[in-house]
């Protein structure tokens, strides 16, 4: 998805619930296979050595990902099952103010599986309790529990092909 939002700028700024439900609305009405959305103001602040700033943009990521929810919740016109991935590409300590190479989290899920979570879709079809099971027993989204996860720990050279693979799974359901 290659699309300008306005107010998006990339940096502290940035208006990640327009970036977000841009992406979704781009994927479910414009019938994308992937969206790919790139959020930069939680890397800045590792560069900036900035714990407030560092924990407001995540803050901010949280938010966006409460709008997506909502979004997905409220709509009824789709039966397409989404793939929803939420990792990092790097570490950037706020301690180095650099990039290091430590694991980062990685999730995978299908978004029928993290609105039920959520508590946000209430009636589900065969289809979609398959989907709901298809799970672990982490709760966290942080480098320790994430690596104890159905996962478990892996090279970025594979976060493609896990994608993939997972895609492949809920597809067949």
């Amino acid at each position: 998805i290659n699309a300008e939002y306005m107010g998006t700028t990339g940096d502290y700024n940035s208006d990640l619930n327009a970036k977000g439900l841009t992406a979704i609305k781009q994927l479910l009405d414009e019938d994308y296979d992937f969206g790919f959305v790139h959020i930069k103001g939680v890397d800045d602040a590792g560069h900036d050595k900035s714990m407030d700033l560092k924990s407001s943009q995540i803050k901010k990521v949280e938010k966006m990902f409460a709008s997506i929810a909502k979004e997905l919740s409220e709509r009824k016109d789709s039966d397409t099952a989404l793939l929803i991935c939420l990792t990092g590409d790097h570490t950037t300590p706020i301690v180095i103010g650099d990039h290091t190479y430590e694991p980062v989290p990685f999730t995978l899920t299908s978004h029928v599986a993290w609105l039920n979570a959520l508590g946000l879709k209430a009636n589900i079809n065969e289809r979609d309790e398959a989907l709901v099971e298809l799970r672990d027993d982490v709760t966290r989204f942080d480098e320790i529990s994430c690596a104890k996860g159905a996962l478990g720990r892996f090279s970025g050279c594979q976060v493609i092909p896990t994608i993939s693979r997972f895609r492949k799974l809920i597809q067949s359901l």
